[in-house]
């Protein structure tokens, strides 16, 4: 696929050969047709917009370890798990196990110095509610090829062998998904004030250039060595991020300051964009 070389998952064809170079010959037979088959099927979809693959990721997602495969799977989809399964178990269950468990340790950490200062920034920044509940977050080796992605029903994924996860990136990478839940309503407001100026549309992209830029100053403001993830990985020199930041630094950086209502200031930014 396009993506295989990203460097979320990169990694995944030496890490199933180092596998497979420990597997008796039936569980390796068994893993590569797993693989074949699901690279036929589920991998086709994507892990966000398409519905069925959605359904089956969620309803993985409570299970522990041991729980049986529920019937809402399809039933191909559970033949294919529950084969693959043991394999995967004995083979990269141990080492990707301890990974995450490191990793939600570490953001665990980091929630409990800073996460209730996060909140409030972009809860204020979006003139937001955060859920009372909060968002449960699964952790995954492998979650897509941006390393994390969540979807309309608060459905929450990050990988713990992304190595641009690490430290405070993971941070705020897990705000920048969850700041998603407000998409719908920021595309709103960002339309009135389009409509407002006579403009047809609201150019596509900038809904989640402003969740890069929000999530990455929250983060910043309060641990100050941070580098933002679009920064950092050079996501404003290129393609429509970089017609946005200009405008996100002249418009919407007063916002995040305090400098500006919320309305006024996604009114100076669609002004601001060509």
């Amino acid at each position: 696929m396009p993506d295989r070389a990203r460097r979320a998952v990169a990694g995944a064809g030496p890490d199933q050969a180092a596998g497979l170079a420990r597997a008796a010959p039936e569980e390796s037979a068994t893993w590569r047709r797993a693989v074949t088959e699901y690279a036929a099927g589920p991998s086709r979809q994507d892990a966000v917009f398409d519905e069925p693959l959605r359904r089956v990721t969620s309803a993985l997602a409570p299970l522990d370890e041991h729980d049986p495969l529920p019937d809402s799977i399809p039933l191909e989809v559970r033949r294919v798990l529950e084969r693959a399964a043991p394999v995967y178990e004995r083979l990269w269950w141990p080492e990707h196990g301890r990974r995450s468990r490191t990793f939600v340790d570490d953001l665990q950490t980091w929630l409990r110095l800073e996460g209730a200062v996060i909140v409030a920034f972009v809860t204020w920044a979006y003139a937001q509610q955060w859920p009372a509940a909060g968002f449960p977050v699964e952790v995954s080796a492998y979650a897509n090829f941006a390393g994390a992605y969540s979807t309309r029903d608060r459905l929450l994924v990050l990988s713990s062998l992304d190595p641009g996860l690490r430290d405070s990136q993971g941070l705020e990478m897990l705000f920048h998904e969850a700041m998603h839940q407000w998409d719908d309503s920021m595309l709103e407001r960002l339309k009135a004030a389009a409509a407002r100026q006579g403009r047809p549309r609201v150019p596509d992209g900038l809904p989640h250039a402003l969740v890069f830029y929000t999530a990455g100053e929250a983060v910043r403001r309060t641990i100050p060595p941070h580098i933002p993830y679009a920064d950092g990985n050079g996501m404003w020199k290129s393609g429509t991020m970089a017609a946005f930041k200009p405008a996100l630094d002249s418009r919407w950086r007063p916002r995040l300051r305090g400098d500006a209502g919320l309305d006024k200031a996604l009114a100076a930014l669609v002004a601001a964009i060509p």
